[in-house]
Parts: C-alpha cells; sequence; structure tokens
C-alpha cells in the first residue's frame, strides 16, 4: 500500500512521514531526496536532471514519476510505503497511478496535513537547518538549545533560500494553483484523508498512525 502526503509548504509532511518511517521501518521516498540522488550518479536520468536541478527548475511530470517508479520497484514487496512531495501537479497524480497499475500496486491514502497560511508562513520563516547534518530546527516551535547552532555538531545553521516570505508567498500561490485539482482527483477515489496539522507532531503522527493501519 501506497500512502501519499500532500499539504501547504510547512504543513510537516516531512517530519511525520520521518517520524512513522523510523517508528515502523516502513519506506519513505522523499521526491526532492530521490532527485538530487540521482542527479549525483552517471545514469542517463541523471545527466538529464542535474542541469535542470542547477537552474532551479522544475523537472519534467514523466521524469519524476520514472524515478519515483524504479523506487518502488525495488521496494514493492513492502506492505506499506511512503512518498513526500509527489504528485505537485494533476499530471503527476495520473501519470502517478499509470505506473502503479504496471506496477500491480495500489494507493492505500492519501494524507492531506491542513494548516493556515499564517501557519505555513510563520513555520518556513522561522526554520533553520544545519548545513552539516541536515538536522531541522524551528526557532520557536523546536528551537536548539544553543542561538542558531546546532545541538549534534555545533554548525551555524542557515536559512534556506525558499525559506524567505518573498518565496513563500509565491510557492503558497503555486500550491493552490495545483491543488484544488488534486484533491478533486484523490476524492473521486475515496483515498484522502484531511488531517488537522495545527497540533503537536505527536499528536499529528499519531492521528495518521491509526489512519493507516486502519486497513491491516
Amino acid at each position: 500500500m501506497l500512502v501519499i502526503f500532500i499539504g501547504k509548504p510547512g504543513s510537516g509532511k516531512d517530519t511525520i512521514c520521518r517520524k512513522l518511517s523510523e517508528k515502523h521501518k516502513w519506506p519513505l521516498i522523499v521526491t526532492g531526496d530521490l532527485l538530487r540522488e540521482e542527479s549525483k550518479k552517471e545514469t542517463d536520468l541523471g545527466k538529464k536532471i542535474a542541469p535542470i536541478l542547477a537552474r532551479g527548475e522544475l523537472v519534467k511530470d514523466e521524469i519524476v514519476i520514472e524515478i519515483i517508479g524504479n523506487k518502488l520497484f525495488e521496494l514493492k514487496e513492502n506492505e506499506i510505503i511512503l512518498l513526500n512531495g509527489c504528485p505537485r501537479t494533476l499530471r503527476q497524480a495520473i501519470l502517478l497511478d499509470e505506473k502503479l497499475s504496471i506496477l500491480g500496486m495500489d494507493i492505500g491514502k492519501v494524507i492531506e496535513l491542513s494548516i493556515s497560511d499564517k501557519t505555513s508562513m510563520e513555520r518556513l520563516i522561522l526554520r533553520r537547518y544545519c548545513p552539516v547534518c541536515g538536522r531541522i530546527y524551528n526557532l520557536k516551535f523546536s528551537p536548539p538549545k544553543e542561538d542558531e547552532i546546532c545541538d549534534e555538531d555545533k554548525a551555524k545553521l542557515i536559512q534556506r533560500e525558499d525559506d524567505k516570505e518573498e518565496v513563500i508567498k509565491h510557492r503558497l500561490k503555486r500550491f493552490y494553483d495545483e491543488i484544488t485539482g488534486i484533491i478533486e482527483y484523490y476524492s473521486k477515489k475515496g483515498v484522502i484523508v484531511t488531517v488537522d496539522a495545527e497540533r503537536s507532531v505527536d499528536d499529528i503522527a499519531s492521528e495518521v498512525e491509526n489512519i493507516i493501519l486502519k486497513d491491516f
């Protein structure tokens, strides 16, 4: 069963996915990580992706789904697989369904983590990450012990370019441009569940966990 996570920037998709993946040993596919990993390889796909990512452009839907499909093929014997970062467009949702059909797999649930625009903005503007170990902090909700210094390796935390206010506004607009069609698509399939993501991480993770395990 494939469990897909969608939601606004800052809704906690990555945090919840990783928490559940670590607890249950469920494989986690993070689309952005997968694209970056592939771009470093000397494969035909890697050579196509690397210059696109270097220019800061979006990778074509067909390429995104091909890479995800390759990873799903590797993991298809697992009962539950988590997917974060796809689909970002209705076309990706349709192409993903076609790929799953070829692989003989199904979408079990689509989890929509719901937050307000205000919460999205607040969480992302205050988000910082460690350039050494990759750990993510929030200066208000989950701050480091020492101001803007990583707890793990004492590196200076940095703010990602896409976590700045003007970029966040653009990301939210792009989200709204695409999300309506995606939600309608999965609603017709009867697989989408909306979860209030304004609460604590533990409360959200517990609800999502129950939703997934209900089918087992």
